[in-house]
């Protein structure tokens, strides 16, 4: 039955509203993280690996007009927090032409990085003092439970150029397969 539903899953084309809370695992703080409205709300295909595959199991059953809560442990979103994912860099490292840029390094931005094997992350900058940037490599909901409440607008067999479309996305291209590095409307 299991294969049935990841097959089913995989089919299908979703349209939803939420609100996610994360609960900080260590005291139980929760916080508003995300919320997709009706007028804004979050569409995917099941089963490509776009979404947490506990997100999209949490989904099985909940049809379409639907409501749904639920809550994702910690272990099954994005892990634990893990401190040695918390690093300090040479200032110097992120200088382009001999100049660095604060306005683009500083504490609450995302930046992206890149290892020796050309593997690319995204860090959030914690501190940045005179001699180091210290980065945070954690996802920002690690070390946290993911409480989801909303409900299922529309749910029902994906087209091919539904599927497509979510297969650019997921390979970093614009969502209309142009080069303008995201749908602002001007690329079609």
């Amino acid at each position: 039955m299991e294969k049935e539903t990841s097959e089913k899953r995989q089919m299908e084309f979703m349209r939803l509203t939420y609100k996610l809370h994360t609960i900080d695992t260590d005291d139980g703080e929760q916080s508003l993280a995300e919320e997709a409205t009706a007028d804004r709300p979050m569409t995917f295909v099941g089963g490509l690996g776009a979404m947490l595959e506990a997100f999209e199991r949490a989904l099985d059953g909940v049809g379409e007009g639907e409501a749904f809560d639920f809550t994702i442990p910690c272990d099954q979103a994005f892990g634990p927090f893990q401190e040695d994912r918390v690093v300090a860099m040479p200032k110097g490292d992120f200088e382009v032409d001999g100049q660095f840029n604060e306005r683009m390094v500083c504490p609450g931005r995302v930046v992206p990085m890149q290892d020796e094997e050309g593997r690319e992350y995204q860090a959030v900058v914690i501190d940045v003092d005179d001699e180091e940037v210290t980065l945070d490599f954690n996802h920002p909901y690690a070390g946290m439970d993911l409480h989801y409440e909303g409900q299922m607008l529309t749910r029902r067999k994906a087209t091919g150029e539904e599927i497509a479309q979510m297969l650019r996305i997921l390979a970093g291209e614009s969502p209309c397969g142009g080069n303008c590095g995201g749908c602002g409307g001007g690329c079609q």
